[in-house]
């Protein structure tokens, strides 16, 4: 059966939608050449029980600038707001909730990498998708390639947009997120898990990604982008309970799809997830890119849920430099 396979293998097998790959590069040599900026789905309110504080983050991950946070304020890591998780392996500014139960001296607050930007009043809580949108510059390094054919993928990807493949991250290293939701599924462990919500968003992912995959596989691709096209016939399953409103000929693929990983199938429908759906095409508003010597400089909006490197893997073929761990070890010396 497929589950028997290297999750790792299943991920690499993804295919791309736009074409063969237009140029080689690096990416992240240093956190300041893969930058994230927030756009929150709120404004602080400037009265409120919680602090708002707007933080700059350089090569750390979001769950642990909260539980630094959580720490200094004495209190769980819980109680700290945000609307989503950011690249550790990057600078990336985003807002953070603490609520105001004891007097605070944010300005005693040190952690390594980073940095209050700015802090205002609310009245609740930040809850995670509060999010409106994702502003990336990214630096690609050292880039091979006829500067030509990636101009004309870029303005491919600003026409048609790229596939919404959930990112690599979603699934940890080597996929080991998909391994550890079969596990859990196969225990009955859910919500003893440690982890158990990160699993499922895991087995969710994975599940849209090889229904996307096989869309492309099948060459539907041109159809699903085509103006056309439905907004039912332009979103994919997020697997749970219940039948998706959609054409006969959809439902049989999806779960045609599904029923090889019957682990991650029945998990997520006997935890009571209901099934849901997403966006199959990610539209990358704002594309702007600029060439500088052998480095290309980009800047784009994502929507919320989107993925940079899954814009990055429609253009090219990157070597990610956060993930060499010589580097890494070089770094922190």
């Amino acid at each position: 059966m497929a589950q028997e396979q290297n999750w790792e293998e299943r991920i690499e097998a993804w295919p791309k939608a736009l074409g063969s790959t237009t140029v080689h590069a690096y990416i992240r040599r240093r956190p300041e050449d893969f930058q994230v900026q927030e756009k929150p789905a709120f404004e602080p309110t400037g009265e409120g029980q919680h602090h708002y504080l707007l933080i700059e983050k350089r090569s750390q991950n979001t769950r642990w600038v909260a539980q630094q946070l959580a720490e200094f304020s004495g209190l769980r890591a819980d109680q700290i707001g945000y609307a989503g998780m950011k690249d550790r392996h990057a600078l990336t500014r985003q807002w953070f909730s603490i609520p105001d139960e004891t007097p605070l001296d944010l300005s005693r607050f040190h952690a390594e990498g980073v940095q209050i930007l700015s802090q205002q009043k609310s009245h609740k809580k930040i809850r995670i998708g509060e999010l409106e949108a994702n502003h990336f510059k990214i630096r690609l390094t050292e880039c091979r390639g006829e500067r030509q054919l990636v101009e004309e993928r870029l303005k491919l990807i600003v026409r048609e947009g790229v596939p919404n493949y959930y990112g690599r991250q979603r699934f940890g290293h080597h996929g080991q997120n998909i391994e550890h939701a079969q596990r859990m599924f196969s225990q009955r462990r859910t919500k003893q898990t440690p982890k158990w919500r990160l699993y499922l968003s895991a087995a969710r992912a994975f599940l849209f990604n090889e229904v996307l995959a096989e869309y492309i596989r099948l060459e539907k691709w041109p159809a699903i982008v085509a103006p056309a096209a439905s907004l039912m016939e332009k979103t994919g399953p997020l697997w749970g309970r219940g039948r998706a409103d959609v054409a006969e000929i959809t439902r049989e693929m999806e779960e045609r799809i599904a029923y090889q990983y019957p682990v991650l199938k029945d998990g997520l429908e006997h935890v009571g997830l209901r099934q849901d759906r997403r966006a199959l095409v990610l539209s990358v508003e704002r594309l702007q890119w600029q060439w500088a010597e052998e480095d290309l400089l980009l800047n784009f909006t994502l929507p919320r849920g989107g993925y940079a490197l899954s814009v990055l893997r429609e253009l090219g073929a990157f070597k990610d430099v956060s993930l060499d761990t010589d580097n890494i070890v070089a770094r922190e010396k």
